[in-house]
């Protein structure tokens, strides 16, 4: 995974919700890394963004349902969202739904099981961009310490 962040000239992080706090927090890590990761909060600009990626581009997906991808979930009659059938981009799934790991629209899905009722996938993403993190230092080294 790290590997990927690293090497893909354009990385964009998004999500909805908690998710979508989950991806500004991950651009505010890798900024320590001097990996400059975009994210937007308007949905509009992440569905443009999604639809006109090239194949330079890694999407990180942070949607505990996985309904991102398929759903615009905060409209009347939830849509469907095309963006991710038009996108040229790497699309990379953080989620619970291990559905998604058939989904032809995301190419790696990294998932977890989830068995509480208890909402805490923020305190899940948290670990998850922390681990993250500390792979990438591991591999890549810290900026500042030179």
């Amino acid at each position: 995974m790290v590997t990927l962040i690293h090497d893909y000239e354009e990385v964009a992080a998004f999500g909805e919700g908690y998710s979508e706090t989950a991806a500004l927090n991950f651009q505010h890590k890798m900024s320590f890394y001097q990996k400059f990761i975009y994210t937007t909060t308007n949905d509009r600009k992440q569905v443009e963004y999604i639809s006109h990626a090239k194949e330079n581009t890694l999407l990180l997906i942070f949607s505990n349902s996985g309904r991102y991808i398929s759903e615009y979930t905060h409209l009347t009659d939830a849509p469907s969202k095309k963006c991710f059938e038009e996108t040229k981009a790497k699309v990379v799934l953080f989620t619970s739904n291990r559905e998604m790991e058939k989904d032809p629209r995301v190419d790696l899905c990294i998932d977890w099981e989830y068995k509480d009722l208890v909402q805490n996938h923020p305190v899940l993403y948290q670990l998850l961009i922390e681990r993250i993190a500390i792979a990438y230092q591991n591999k890549y080294g810290f900026p500042m310490e030179k």
